[in-house]
């Protein structure tokens, strides 16, 4: 495998760019896969790829989503 890199203009377009390829993973891994399960980070980082990704046609009611973020110290 090869490490892709791309330099984008801003934010917005890093965000756009990033959701439309974890939309198509998200479609090529529905297609095999009748649930899925993804873990999305959880900071300000993300706000431009997250509001882009909610933009798209997605099947969520098939996604079993999550957000990453840290609980040091936190039971289970």
């Amino acid at each position: 495998n090869i490490l892709k890199t791309q330099i984008l203009e801003n934010r917005e377009k890093l965000g756009e760019v990033a959701a439309k390829e974890v939309a198509d993973c998200i479609h090529k891994l529905l297609q095999t896969e009748e649930f899925i399960n993804l873990i999305f980070a959880a900071a300000p980082s993300q706000n431009e790829f997250l509001s882009n990704l909610l933009n798209l046609p997605i099947a969520w009611n098939r996604i079993n989503a999550f957000h990453m973020d840290e609980y040091v110290g936190l039971p289970e």
